[in-house]
């Protein structure tokens, strides 16, 4: 039986690979060598639920941090949240980031997880032979040895495979596969000639995410690798510098005066807009012309965030203009912000620390963003942009000093 099992996914997995010109001869060796299997592996970090929104594990953040575009241009559908799919699938959370008025430019990509099938349940054959069951090891072999694109990632999870030919990235844990597919559109000409490195943005999208046990030295080092990595996309855009070894143990400068939240995450409302002033926003614009603050009604993703804009004079070129806030959760366990921290201070030219703000504060100039660590989440803030604007005084405005007195004026202090 496992004879025909084997035959059978070779034939599959031979037609599939032939369909993205990946395929190769199989490897005999490979395809009963198991040593890939992480023997370092320390348990899950998040654990399979049918219910689980694979969404809430994914910040906009760190979507607009990778790809260097505001958080308003990303767009996620929760398949667990959404009338347009059956609830009893498994959990995927679907990007979608904009980058031009035509949709078919847009970037897509997902996470999702896959909960392992045992072989007495329906289609428990399929699974064991595929590599979705419980006796996955051998199947994931057969994989990687006919696929001439595909690798191993160390030290990530029971085990990581990377297929450059579909742009995949598989992570077994237990009980359950993660798979990422990394925002692309290769019929989107300007995002091809980026020749982003979707390896590692699909690694860090996981490592954000919370999927992924940073706490051994091995662990740590690669996130380092990750970021400088990821970083390096900034220097198209003019906001990367070199980074120091000795400059990682610089310290960012924390508030020690910080008391305490007045909000958990839980007590959070998912409508932040609630948090804010609106006349507090408009004050901070006089002199751009803005005769209203508007919160869009509209939510197009699950999580706790608002969506808002300033809206200009009707004479002026640009109408409106968007700004968005949003909560991140801390992951149970991560001690590491106060590092990450660190690394983004030294290694973005227009990042600066916000002194007496929150438990630390970070600005980063070029995407207008101010974010605050709070204890268990970070506050997010990106502040509308001023365009179209006659004034020279209103273009050179201080989009920095807006940001904190919005923050510092909101209900979450």
């Amino acid at each position: 039986m496992k004879l025909i099992q084997r035959l059978t996914l070779i034939a599959f997995l031979g037609l599939l690979a032939s369909c993205f010109g990946d395929k190769k001869m199989v490897d005999v060796k490979e395809m009963g060598d198991t040593s890939f299997v992480n023997k370092n592996f320390n348990g899950n970090r998040i654990n399979y639920s049918e219910d689980k929104s694979a969404c809430e594990q994914m910040s906009l953040s760190t979507l607009a941090n990778l790809y260097d575009v505001s958080e308003e241009k990303i767009h996620l559908v929760d398949n667990k949240k959404s009338d347009r799919f059956r609830k009893n699938i498994e959990p995927q959370c679907g990007f979608y980031i904009e980058t031009s008025e035509n949709d078919y430019e847009w970037l897509r990509g997902s996470i999702s997880l896959f909960r392992e099938i045992g072989k007495d349940e329906m289609m428990g054959e399929i699974a064991e032979a595929t590599g979705g069951g419980k006796n996955w090891e051998e199947a994931w072999a057969l994989q990687k040895s006919i696929s001439k694109s595909s690798e191993w990632v160390e030290n990530i999870g029971l085990a990581a495979l990377w297929n450059e030919s579909k742009t995949e990235l598989k992570i077994k844990f237990e009980g359950y596969t993660l798979t990422v597919y990394p925002p692309k559109n290769i019929g989107n000409k300007e995002e091809v000639a980026k020749n982003r490195d979707y390896k590692n943005i699909a690694l860090a999208m996981a490592i954000e995410a919370g999927y992924i046990n940073l706490k051994t030295d091995k662990m740590k080092y690669l996130k380092y690798t990750l970021i400088l990595s990821i970083t390096l996309f900034s220097s198209c855009f003019g906001d990367k510098i070199t980074v120091v070894g000795e400059e990682l143990g610089t310290e960012l400068a924390e508030n020690k005066s910080f008391s305490g939240n007045k909000y958990s995450f839980k007590d959070l409302p998912e409508n932040l807009c609630t948090l804010i002033s609106m006349d507090e926003i408009k004050e901070q614009y006089i002199g751009a012309n803005v005769n209203e603050v508007k919160v869009d009604q509209v939510r197009r993703f699950s999580g706790k965030y608002c969506d808002f804009m300033i809206l200009f004079d009707p004479s002026m070129a640009t109408t409106y203009s968007k700004g968005f806030l949003s909560v991140v959760k801390d992951f149970e366990g991560d001690s590491n912000w106060k590092e990450q921290w660190q690394f983004r201070l030294k290694s973005l030219k227009s990042a600066e620390s916000v002194p007496n703000l929150g438990k630390a504060a970070l600005w980063i100039g070029k995407q207008r963003k101010l974010e605050v660590k709070m204890d268990g989440y970070t506050i997010v803030l990106t502040v509308p942009a001023i365009n179209g604007v006659n004034d020279p005084n209103a273009r050179q405005h201080d989009y920095k000093s807006t940001a904190v007195s919005i923050i510092k004026n909101s209900k979450f202090f």
